[in-house]
């Protein structure tokens, strides 16, 4: 493995374990415990922040940072891209470049620096991370890297389950964090496991014999990831996750298969998912007529108040990270006349990270915020029809099955405040 390579591999499991793991003292209520469990206060590091922050928000800036660094080492290219190739070489970066410049002019235009500067850093650390990690490490240093990621994957999985089953949903914040982001990073595990999984199994054109370690340890990413999302139980994230497996049964059903049998299992699969997602919702919705539920009432409103406003703001939005201050404000009539309905809560967030970042941003920042996973999705697909290799293929998907699934949870979260979401 080349040093770049192995440094890049180091790097990557040491921004996602430490996204995770990576504790720090913040005040608690009297009636907590000092730690959680004996556990977490193993790995707290012994500096105290006041609850707002978090070391876990550093993990990705500080791996962004290591890979620059491994960038600046390398001796420069002599060979450049022809202009004709320029967008398709860097599409990434132009794209990343892009929506920081319209992220910086909404700010500056709605003079809300003070406010935007850490979200705008914490997207500069973010899009600099996705973009440099595919150009640094070696296609021969794949399979570790997935090997240690998944060790860790199943290790926060099974520490987020044992607080959760120990010290009950108070705790459930430990170590991988709040409820919903626990709940989406179970979906985007559990299919992406299971979609590596199922390629492999489905396309493999040798002895399974040598796969053993990794498709056992894809399982076990997959079996975490269940277990943390049926625990969570949030409705985002199951739709996620049922989009992502039909996405996967699909995309394999209609590649080229050696028995017609598993065509038929796969689209058997898709029928069974589908299904599945529909019980699950109609008694999700039988169950909203007897007990309200308000916070996909919550969800609307927000949506529905951004949608008036958003004539007014759609060249460059509101600024930023403002949407708790102005959507405040805007709420505040309805806020007075229906008391029980928002229950004094405030408006952290829309509850839709891309209907947020035009809300925010501007729609042209919006969709360029939107276009970036969604391009990479069609690449991934694209790529999986053109190539012949499984293991390339079966990567392929789960990085497709994976960023799709996000995509949709995002339409009813809004994580972009969370320090390790965009590790996922």
């Amino acid at each position: 493995m080349p040093p770049r390579a192995r440094t890049t591999v180091l790097t990557l499991w040491l921004v996602l374990f430490a996204a995770i793991f990576l504790l720090c003292k913040v005040p608690q209520p009297p009636d907590w415990p000092k730690y959680p469990s004996a556990f977490a206060a193993w790995i707290t590091f012994p500096i105290t922040l006041t609850g707002l922050s978090d070391l876990r928000f550093y993990a990705m800036p500080f791996g962004a940072s290591i890979l620059l660094l491994v960038l600046a080492s390398q001796p420069p290219s002599n060979r450049l891209p022809r202009a004709s190739n320029l967008l398709r070489t860097y599409w990434l970066e132009i794209s990343a470049a892009l929506c920081v410049t319209l992220a910086c002019l909404s700010a500056t235009f709605n003079k809300s620096w003070d406010v935007s500067i850490g979200w705008i850093l914490g997207l500069i650390a973010s899009l600099a991370w996705t973009a440099l990690l595919p150009r640094l490490i070696d296609v021969r240093a794949l399979p570790a890297a997935l090997i240690g990621a998944s060790v860790i994957a199943v290790g926060g999985a099974v520490a987020a389950i044992g607080h959760r089953q120990i010290l009950g949903e108070r705790f459930f914040d430990l170590p991988i964090g709040p409820v919903t982001l626990t709940a989406a990073f179970g979906a985007v595990w559990f299919v992406m496991g299971l979609s590596w999984c199922a390629t492999q199994l489905v396309l493999r054109n040798g002895s399974l014999a040598r796969l053993a370690l990794p498709i056992l340890l894809s399982l076990g990413v997959a079996a975490g990831g269940l277990g943390l999302l049926a625990l969570a139980d949030r409705r985002g994230s199951w739709l996620g996750l049922v989009v992502g497996l039909v996405y996967a049964f699909m995309l394999l059903a209609s590649a080229k298969l050696r028995r017609p049998v598993q065509r038929i299992a796969l689209i058997g699969a898709t029928l069974a998912t589908c299904c599945a997602a529909a019980a699950y919702f109609l008694s999700k919705m039988s169950l909203s007529t007897i007990v309200p539920d308000s916070s996909l009432s919550y969800r609307f409103v927000y949506w529905r108040k951004m949608a008036e406003a958003l004539p007014d703001l759609w060249l460059m939005g509101t600024g930023p990270d403002t949407f708790l201050f102005k959507m405040t404000s805007l709420m505040a009539r309805q806020r007075a006349e229906m008391p029980r309905f928002f229950q004094g809560n405030i408006d952290m967030d829309a509850h839709n990270e891309w209907l947020q970042a035009a809300f925010e941003m501007g729609i042209p920042a919006g969709l360029v915020y939107l276009a970036i996973p969604a391009i990479i999705l069609f690449l991934a697909t694209r790529a999986f029809y053109g190539s012949k290799d499984t293991p390339r293929r079966a990567m392929l998907l789960s990085i497709g099955a994976g960023i799709l699934t996000m995509m949709v949870i995002e339409c009813s979260s809004a994580h972009r405040g969370s320090r390790p979401s965009a590790c996922a």
